[in-house]
């Protein structure tokens, strides 16, 4: 009866260690994709902030899930850009921020991964996050949401 029970504790060991292990292993790698996510943002997610201009679209549409661009062409699309349009010209941007990643089934193409950005940034009208959500494409990617928020919006909601 004792060396059953010593051979369930060598068992039991044997498992807790190999599940601390695995941890480590999954930590490690929870790392090192935040790590990779963070320098594919602060190229790409800079080039997609910048490119926004209330003015002309042309170039920031370039970035987006062809949805998104229907939707821009909608009326409620042009009263969300009329509204963004009240933080004036973007003057400056600050280093971007990796937030999440989440994968998500997709019925057309199999499994892809939408992957979550920050950027604080500093507007004619005062200062905002400009939150970026983005999902691969081929060799690139495909923007699918872009918001920004600003305590400046509460002003003109305050005004009216």
């Amino acid at each position: 009866m004792i060396k059953i029970m010593a051979r369930v504790m060598v068992v039991l060991f044997v498992i807790a260690v190999i599940g601390a292990i695995g941890m480590a292993f999954l930590q490690v790698y929870v790392r090192f994709k935040g790590a990779e996510q963070d320098a594919i943002a602060q190229t790409y997610i800079k080039d997609v902030v910048w490119s926004f201009n209330t003015e002309d679209l042309s170039e920031f549409k370039l970035h987006l899930h062809p949805e998104l661009v229907e939707y821009l062409e909608t009326k409620e699309g042009a009263q969300a850009i009329s509204l963004l349009s009240n933080m004036g010209s973007l003057k400056t941007i600050e280093e971007s921020k990796w937030v999440s990643s989440k994968s998500a089934a997709s019925t057309a193409k199999g499994q892809y991964e939408f992957s979550n950005y920050e950027v604080q940034a500093t507007f004619e009208n005062g200062k905002g996050v400009v939150k970026v959500s983005t999902i691969p494409n081929g060799d690139g990617y495909y923007v699918t949401n872009f918001q920004i928020f600003s305590n400046h919006f509460a002003t003109l909601m305050s005004s009216n």
